[in-house]
């Protein structure tokens, strides 16, 4: 069966039923015949009728009551927009998590067909394990805005030969949705000017690491200056670093295993940069590689601080889908490792972590779970244009009357 005919039934699937599409284009993966647009919109669906979590949540009582932020952003303003238009919120949390599947998507794709060591059991860890539930359910604002930044580095640019056209407008959009892509940009931009030597990298990446443990305490000193930074994006840095939710915290067994496994999965990604980034490779792959190190050795300076690592460990874990998938090889050992613990990280975090939350009412975001069960399972029986009208799952008039995190 050619490629057409696979694209045409993955859309008649899909016309059925997203659980049906779904399962259909897995096989697919298996024959390197993925079609990803379906893949993408099935399974952003499908997420869209499990339970949202917490900043989804509060994000959705601003929405609900229009209420003013100090910085504009798209994520919330596009559904104020169209509210009352048979628009519900959560179809634009549907939209976003599209957006951010058919990204990661492509980039798998794009990074696995350029690697003549390619291995499918390698692509399938990757492709499901980067990424976890509270990701695209909790996160989705800022896995969205990182995503298009990432789809443009890591496809667009390789791919297109008029995508410099398109990168301003990457930028303000992405800019717009959120505000952390200013880091990204800026050691994109910087890319180009930068080349680490294998030395200095080693030693950078370490003394990172050492920087990443020791930080609180530096940052204890700077806290009067830090305080005097001007406007919004001054206060939101401060919050960020010294503020009682965002920065620094004691952290549950959970939560602490969660990040020691984040830390070894960012800390052997950049060792094993490092390796392959001996290799002879064109200027365009050493550019990526640089953008990427200078990534990696930020999240792990920020390593203590709650809210910038979770934020940067986003960026990092969009960075395995290239520097696994297009290097990977079996001969050394150190990627199997990564591998390996990707996949290790996403078991505990999935199962360990979130399914507990989960299954106690959310952990406080819904004031009763009677509905969440029989809302996943609409999925997989019923039909694709049903379940389009989110009226028929988490509308706005149930969430109002059920969520409780940010009311």
């Amino acid at each position: 069966m050619n490629f057409r005919k696979h694209t045409l039934l993955s859309f008649i699937f899909l016309m059925i039923n997203p659980f049906l599409c779904l399962c259909y284009n897995l096989k697919n993966i298996i024959n390197n015949k993925l079609q990803v647009f379906t893949f993408s919109f099935s399974l952003a669906l499908i997420f869209s009728y499990l339970p949202i979590m917490f900043d989804t949540s509060s994000n959705f009582f601003v929405y609900f009551y229009n209420t003013q932020k100090d910085i504009f952003d798209i994520y919330t303003y596009l559904p104020i927009i169209f509210k009352g238009d048979r628009f519900n919120y959560i179809f634009f949390i549907f939209l976003t998590i599209f957006i951010t599947i058919y990204s990661w998507t492509k980039i798998c794709i794009n990074n696995f067909s350029g690697n003549e060591k390619k291995s499918i059991t390698v692509l399938l860890c990757v492709l499901f394990c980067s990424f976890h539930y509270r990701d695209l359910m909790d996160l989705n604002r800022n896995i969205c805005a990182y995503a298009l930044v990432f789809i443009y580095i890591f496809y667009l640019k390789e791919r297109f030969k008029y995508s410099r056209v398109l990168l301003p407008i990457f930028v303000v959009l992405t800019f717009y949705i959120h505000l952390s892509v200013m880091v990204l940009w800026f050691f994109y931009f910087i890319s180009k000017a930068v080349k680490f030597k294998t030395k200095l990298s080693y030693l950078i990446l370490i003394a990172s690491a050492v920087l990443g443990v020791l930080l609180p305490t530096l940052m204890g000193l700077m806290q009067s200056l830090l305080s005097m930074l001007p406007g919004p994006i001054g206060s939101r840095i401060f919050f960020y670093i010294y503020g009682s939710e965002f920065g620094v915290q004691t952290f549950s067994t959970g939560q602490a295993l969660q990040k020691v496994l984040n830390f070894v999965v960012i800390l052997s990604s950049g060792f094993y940069l490092i390796k392959i980034n001996k290799d002879k490779l064109d200027k365009f792959t050493r550019e990526r590689n640089s953008f990427c190190f200078m990534v990696i050795c930020l999240t792990l300076i920020v390593l203590m601080y709650m809210t910038l690592f979770e934020r940067l460990n986003l960026a990092t874990n969009f960075i395995y889908g290239y520097l696994i998938l297009r290097f990977y090889d079996s001969k050394y050992l150190l990627s199997k490792l990564i591998v390996f613990m990707i996949v290790f990280r996403s078991f505990v975090i999935n199962f360990i972590v979130y399914l507990p939350l989960i299954a106690y009412q959310n952990a406080g975001v819904f004031n009763d779970s009677t509905d969440i069960l029989g809302f996943a399972l609409k999925t997989t029986y019923d039909n694709t244009i049903y379940l389009l009208d989110f009226d028929n799952g988490y509308s706005d008039d149930y969430l109002i009357q059920h969520l409780e995190w940010g009311r």
